[in-house]
């Protein structure tokens, strides 16, 4: 993001926005991580702040607004690979700030259009229902209920699952076969279907790679009878102990027949051969075949968010996208 200050045009006078520096950097991040349980708020603070330190140069920062000079709003930004960018949501002293979040929204989004993103997205709460008003005022736009689900180990099967399909983790060595085969599994998706059309599948897998822990023995390309017919991308989190489900997809068709179900006991599979306690994913809501297999395979939901977009510069590509991977 460019170094200046956000503008401020068109602002009420009593509010400024500045990007967060020196001391009012960690009062900012701490205002943000009010949005968390008081008992997970240090925690959240380390992560935001490890994050900010490790970001490359320009790729994420914190904007806050203060009135009469004192701080009532903040959020994060970062800049992905992938020409994409993605909002914290905000920590706001009072809900009834909203004009205060108005000019975070607006700000953030003037500057990111200054830089390589193309889309922006943000996700709230139910909690944060009062944010929607605001965010909607700057050009944001309703894009999907996210429903955020977990496998614990006991529901991994103890032996390698039987599958109509050869995994091959080819990325590395046929990129260009791997995404082909990863747009032809958009055809008819339920997953998103709104983005088709605004992201160029290159571009979905760059966030995919940047966005979680990228292992290319994750990668995997499904072969059936010769063919490729789908995919599967998963992502290791040694740190947590956890495996992350990122994006899976099959032909048109291959559909209907329960086959989404073997690449998902596959992905348990893998997560058992690493020793990791959960597998983790999340699905769009209305993606109702999607959640009802989930679910039988012993997904529990976790958390539910509602997704926002702004198109900073629209592309005409005919290629689809996928929100998972941001």
């Amino acid at each position: 993001m460019p170094a200046s200050e956000p503008n401020q045009n068109n602002m009420p006078t009593d509010l400024t926005v500045q990007c967060s520096k020196g001391e009012r950097l960690g009062p900012a991040i701490e205002l943000i991580c009010t949005q968390y349980p008081e008992e997970y708020r240090e925690d959240h603070f380390r992560v935001l702040s490890s994050h900010l330190r490790k970001a490359p140069p320009g790729t994420s920062g914190v904007l806050h607004v203060e009135r009469h000079g004192l701080l009532v709003a903040a959020l994060m930004w970062t800049i992905y690979p992938g020409k994409i960018a993605i909002l914290s949501a905000p920590g706001v002293t009072s809900m009834e700030n909203r004009d205060a979040l108005r000019a975070l929204y607006r700000a953030a989004a003037e500057n990111l259009s200054a830089t390589t993103a193309e889309l922006v997205f943000t996700s709230l709460s139910d909690e944060q229902q009062a944010v929607i008003q605001p965010l909607q005022d700057c050009g944001f736009g309703y894009l999907s209920r996210l429903v955020y689900l977990a496998a614990m180990k006991a529901d991994f099967p103890s032996e390698p699952p039987a599958t109509h399909y050869l995994f091959e983790a080819t990325y590395q060595t046929n990129p260009s076969q791997f995404a082909e085969v990863v747009e032809a599994t958009y055809q008819g998706t339920l997953d998103c279907p709104q983005l088709n059309g605004m992201r160029q599948t290159s571009d979905v897998l760059a966030s995919y790679r940047a966005t979680s822990p990228y292992s290319p023995d994750l990668w995997f390309v499904l072969q059936h009878k010769n063919l490729p017919v789908g995919c599967l991308i998963l992502a290791d989190h040694a740190e947590t102990n956890q495996m992350e489900l990122v994006y899976m997809g099959l032909l048109v068709e291959e559909r209907g027949r329960g086959r989404g179900a073997e690449l998902v006991r596959y992905a348990q599979w893998l997560a058992r051969c690493r020793d990791r306690d959960a597998l983790l994913l999340a699905v769009d809501a209305n993606n109702h075949p999607a959640m009802k297999t989930y679910l039988r395979l012993g997904f529990q939901p976790l958390d539910e968010r509602s997704v926002f977009l702004r198109v900073l510069r629209p592309r005409d590509t005919g290629i689809s996208g996928n929100p998972k991977g941001v």
